[in-house]
């Protein structure tokens, strides 16, 4: 049964991936290049390594990716800018 389960993990992460780059495509073809910014407050090594790893999955999809590492001290206005 667990080899099932991963089986049909695969199936669905496949599709979703085909799904997601049609819809990228879509909007590419409408309007400009998508772009995500990524802010990580703090020093710590485990947010700056869960952005790392979302900028390479959506940069597998031509997303441009920008992560922006801010001290754990700045205030809400000083990120708004």
């Amino acid at each position: 049964m667990y080899f099932m389960d991963i089986f049909f993990t695969k199936d669905l992460k496949s599709k979703l991936m085909q799904k997601l780059e049609q819809d990228i495509s879509a909007i590419k073809s409408k309007w400009t290049n998508p772009r995500m910014d990524l802010i990580v407050v703090g020093d710590n090594p485990d947010a700056a390594s869960y952005a790392r790893v979302k900028q390479k999955f959506w940069e597998t999809l031509w997303i441009q990716v920008n992560i922006d590492f801010f001290d754990e001290n700045i205030y809400n206005d000083e990120l708004e800018k």
